[in-house]
């Protein structure tokens, strides 16, 4: 059995991992691209443009949760989060010394887009343990502008594709400071309903707060597709490509939920 040991680890290993391990390991980042600077670059704009995608799926399904985040949810979080920590952590592994001018100038933008990352997945599941007083809010009289925000939210969070023809930095801006408008106009709906007695105070303060959670993660999806968008500009061969038609490093990892 000794010469089958290492081809059976092998294969346990691939076929007993959590959906969060799956998620969290890279597709376009290994030791051979990060041997050339300019591979290394490539994979890191392919697989942020992965994690930027997976991310609005989970900030969608995040906010359309209704009670706790369930098993997927908490997996899909805990994968993206160590992935977009894996991509820091590569980043910082790179001689800078040796790069080429053009090169050294992307580092800091590709890390700020991991980080950028790691937020809004922490803030969309940080918003889905907390939106109990939210829900029960939908229930009163102040439902309706409530869902008319919601809706806004995850709709403008679909639109930060840095890949759609449709994308411009200016117009994503220009959409997020109308909803952040939105926002505090319900905010004050919220204040002169607890006022008048409409809603209960003890309700109404957390509610914001999960509210305004939202907003910031609306805030985190604009800059990764921004900064994703003018990371392309440094790279146009690879910024047109898709996930799909490039090879990946290793196996794709589909997080079986639709927004």
């Amino acid at each position: 059995m000794r010469p089958m040991i290492g081809h059976l680890g092998h294969w346990l290993e691939r076929r007993f991992v959590s959906k969060a391990e799956e998620l969290s390991r890279p597709q376009f980042i290994d030791s051979n691209v990060m041997a050339s600077p300019s591979l290394a670059m490539d994979a890191f704009l392919l697989e942020l443009q992965r994690m930027a995608e997976l991310t609005r799926v989970h900030a969608i399904n995040s906010l359309n949760n209704e009670g706790p985040p369930g098993k997927a949810l908490q997996q899909q979080h805990d994968g993206l989060r160590a992935l977009a920590q894996f991509v820091e952590t590569s980043v910082t592994r790179l001689e800078t010394d040796r790069l080429d001018v053009r090169i050294a100038r992307q580092l800091p933008m590709i890390l700020r887009i991991a980080n950028y990352i790691d937020e809004a997945v922490a803030l969309a599941h940080a918003n889905a343990e907390s939106d109990a007083d939210v829900e029960f809010l939908i229930q009163t009289p102040v439902g309706e502008e409530i869902l008319a925000y919601q809706a806004a939210v995850v709709a403008m969070i679909g639109r930060c594709d840095p890949r759609s023809s449709s994308f411009s930095a200016e117009s994503i801006d220009a959409e997020y400071q109308i909803l952040r408008a939105q926002f505090r106009q319900l905010k004050t709906s919220l204040l002169e309903a607890s006022v008048q007695g409409v809603i209960p105070l003890q309700h109404m303060n957390p509610a914001i707060e999960s509210l305004r959670m939202m907003l910031r993660v609306t805030e985190r999806s604009t800059r990764i597709a921004v900064r994703l968008s003018e990371l392309g500009r440094e790279q146009p061969a690879v910024s047109n490509k898709t996930s799909a038609s490039v090879e990946p490093s290793g196996s794709g990892v589909d997080p079986e939920v639709k927004p």
